[in-house]
């Protein structure tokens, strides 16, 4: 197929071309998403499916955004991070001193700095995760 006919095909809307301009980018980009956050219980070890079951109970931080994102590689070489639409929801990776300093902002709306990954492990309960670098409260402060 010829190029131009090809971007016809594109102009014409017989084709959609992978939008990944306006798309946040995995590591190492570090990214700034905005939402709010959440703590929330997902089953672990065993079998990572129910606690009800005999699973473990995790306790787990989300960012839940305010608006659905996408989230491509940096590079077309990245085979451990997969593309992915309409992420509503990302797991935040902190260590034990940053639950602390941050548990004051939930469940406020926050900015989180740091770079995303994508899941590969039963840990990992959102096929989305950041580790947190940075983190901050952007409600208005004057009601």
């Amino acid at each position: 197929m010829g190029e131009g006919l090809l971007l016809g095909i594109l102009a014409l809307g017989g084709l959609q071309a992978p939008a990944t301009g306006d798309c946040l980018r995995y590591e190492p980009a570090v990214s700034e998403p905005r939402g709010r956050i959440e703590r929330a219980v997902r089953p672990g070890v065993p079998n990572f499916e129910d606690i009800r079951k005999g699973d473990q109970p995790e306790t787990i931080w989300i960012l839940r955004l305010a608006r659905p994102v996408c989230v491509v590689p940096v590079s077309p070489s990245d085979d451990r991070n997969s593309s992915e639409k309409d992420v509503r929801e990302i797991q935040l990776v902190l260590s034990a001193p940053q639950y602390k300093l941050f548990a004051p902002l939930a469940p406020r709306e926050v900015k989180v700095r740091g770079p995303l990954f994508h899941a590969h492990t039963g840990h990992h309960h959102t096929q989305v995760l950041q580790t947190v670098k940075q983190m901050e409260s952007v409600e208005s402060r004057t009601r």
